[in-house]
């Protein structure tokens, strides 16, 4: 079973509204899986 994902992106929303709410979706889906999320990147965004 998968215990931690990594996650290398911004901190930026972007320009396109989809890439937020998918990042949100795979948020919840993390949390409800009591998956670790292990998160890095840069200030370009997604």
């Amino acid at each position: 079973m998968i215990k931690s994902v990594a996650v290398f992106c911004g901190s930026s929303a972007g320009n396109d509204p989809m890439y937020y709410a998918e990042a949100y979706k795979l948020g919840r889906i993390l949390a409800k899986n009591e998956i670790r999320l292990i998160y890095g990147g840069a200030r370009v965004g997604l």
